[in-house]
């Protein structure tokens, strides 16, 4: 039985640059007046929202952080074959059964089709989940923001 998706997403800290995960939220920075003024792009802050820390019987408060609007990613549902969460922007390599070749590509939203792909040969998109049927699965083994750019 697979997991339920969830609204989760992750983001690179402005502050501290290490990644946040959590709930994305665009919040808008100031109030605008109703009269005459208007939501500038600038005015938009990007965050993700998550719990913070609680001690013994307290209650846990809930804490966010500004983050890099180019680096957010959502959740893609799914879980490599170590157990580690896959995000848009995620590098994933596997292993094809048939010829043996090890592909490595970045996870992206494939909007025609709805769903989280990879894309081969240029414009053929494969959705992520094919890969998991494969007895090695997908491994994540980075990000397109921390390490290089897959093949």
């Amino acid at each position: 039985m697979s997991e339920p998706i969830e609204q989760k997403a992750r983001g690179k800290s402005e502050r501290s640059g290490r990644w946040i995960y959590g709930v994305y939220m665009k919040h808008i920075a100031r109030t605008p007046c109703v009269i005459g003024d208007g939501v500038r792009p600038e005015d938009i802050r990007h965050v993700i929202l998550y719990d913070g820390f609680s001690d013994w019987n307290m209650p846990r408060n809930i804490e966010g952080e500004y983050v890099e609007p180019d680096t957010v990613g959502w959740y893609v549902g799914m879980r490599d074959k170590n157990g580690k969460e896959a995000y848009e922007g995620d590098i994933i390599r596997w292993t094809n059964d048939y010829s043996g070749k090890t592909y490595e590509r970045e996870i992206v939203h494939d909007k025609e089709w709805n769903r989280y792909a990879v894309f081969m040969n240029g414009a053929e998109s494969h959705g992520v989940n094919k890969y998991l049927g494969y007895p090695n699965g997908f491994e994540v083994i980075g990000n397109i923001y921390d390490d290089k750019t897959p093949v």
